[in-house]
């Protein structure tokens, strides 16, 4: 009989799953290219498996519009540049930079610089395809990272006006880009700020010139000594609606970079260590916590990250569940470690579920980091097409 049922099984199974021959062009398309988007270097693979999928490739532009930089190709590494660029034919481009050595690569991107939407990768290579006259007219996104850099790193000339169309920065670690940039001409009014930094200095330059445009803002820092917390203007960010604050792994608890402004249509907060708010975050429908807060007071919560010891994220969901008219409206928890209780937690979840009528998801393993992407998914709010070319 065990046979038998298997065997129902596994007929009952292939009813339902069509080979992979059978599925449409467009369907595979759209795969190969949600794939390629998540690997730049996928393209090479898929193309190798059979000549169906090859064609379908040749046949999808959009697959070879994410262009892999400096990954180990023995060699091979100019001829698959121009390949990229002739069969992603005229859409946006996006790079990913780790290492660039071959002049004449540098010199066929430049070719293609009114194609470029993002710039993702290393510091210094970045800076070497970057450099004036040449401007970079259609460029959205500029997003680099360094563990160290060096003046004489930077292009001689090199000034934010050759990106008029830029809207989101993310500069990781590299300080002297980040000085530089913030007392360059011409910094158009950037939408999203992604800054990892030693000296909060620049950052605060950057602010200062920003404040009225910017929506997005994530800070990393590590600690700040008394002399770099001087008194700053106080500012108003209109239209800043999320706000993530944190500190490196070295400093000390709290001793993040302090927020000085006032941001009216915040929707998302979260201050690493932050015992006091720097901002009013009572009606934000998003919120961090690594500490004990009253969410009595957050009616219009839909999303809550829970950071910092299992034990904590645990007595939270016990109060969640003891007081079920506690955030109403609360549909999405996200953990930033893994419980090992997490049968109790969906056990919890599922009671005020049924005392509220209302289900509440939980995520587990959830960085600080990854906070923009999952805010943007629970709440439904749209990036950047162009971003993701």
């Amino acid at each position: 009989m065990a046979n038998i049922s298997t065997s129902a099984i596994h007929e009952e199974r292939e009813a339902y799953t069509p080979p992979i021959y059978r599925i449409s062009y467009d369907i595979l398309s759209a795969i190969f290219v949600d794939l390629c988007h998540k690997d730049a270097s996928t393209p090479l693979r898929l193309q190798a498996v059979c000549r169906s999928w090859r064609d379908i490739l040749l046949g999808t532009p959009l697959a070879w519009a994410r262009i892999p930089v400096g990954i180990n190709l023995e060699g091979r590494h100019y001829d698959l540049i121009c390949t990229y660029l002739e069969r992603s034919h005229n859409l946006p481009l996006h790079l990913h930079i780790d290492a660039l050595t071959d002049s004449r690569i540098i010199e066929k991107l430049r070719e293609s610089a009114d194609r470029v939407r993002c710039f993702q990768g290393r510091d210094r290579p970045i800076s070497r395809i970057i450099s004036p006259p040449l401007t970079f007219s259609n460029l959205e996104k500029l997003s680099m990272y360094g563990t160290r850099t060096y003046k004489d790193y930077l292009i001689a000339g090199w000034n934010m006006g050759m990106f008029p169309n830029l809207t989101s920065l993310d500069i990781c670690w590299s300080d002297e880009y980040l000085k530089f940039i913030s007392t360059s001409t011409g910094l158009p009014p950037l939408t999203e700020l992604v800054v990892s930094c030693e000296n909060t200095v620049a950052l605060d330059t950057i602010l200062d010139k920003c404040s009225q445009s910017l929506r997005l803002l994530h800070v990393t820092t590590v600690f700040q000594s008394p002399t770099e917390d001087r008194q700053r203007v106080l500012r108003v960010f209109p239209n800043l609606c999320y706000l993530n604050l944190g500190f490196h792994s070295s400093s000390p608890k709290g001793s993040s970079w302090s927020f000085n402004g006032l941001a009216p249509n915040l929707e998302f907060f979260y201050g690493e260590g932050i015992a006091v708010p720097p901002v009013d975050i009572y009606g934000v429908t998003a919120l961090g916590i690594d500490q004990q807060h009253d969410l009595s007071t957050f009616s219009k919560l839909k999303m809550l990250y829970i950071a910092g010891e299992p034990v904590f994220a645990l007595d939270v969901i016990r109060d969640l569940n003891d007081r079920p008219w506690l955030c109403p409206e609360l549909s999405q928890i996200s953990v930033e470690r893994h419980l090992e209780t997490i049968k109790e937690a969906a056990e919890l979840l599922n009671q005020r579920a049924k005392t509220t009528g209302r289900k509440v998801e939980m995520d587990f393993g959830v960085r600080r980091i990854n906070l923009l992407d999952q805010w943007r998914e629970t709440m439904n709010v749209d990036q950047p097409t162009s971003f993701v070319p």
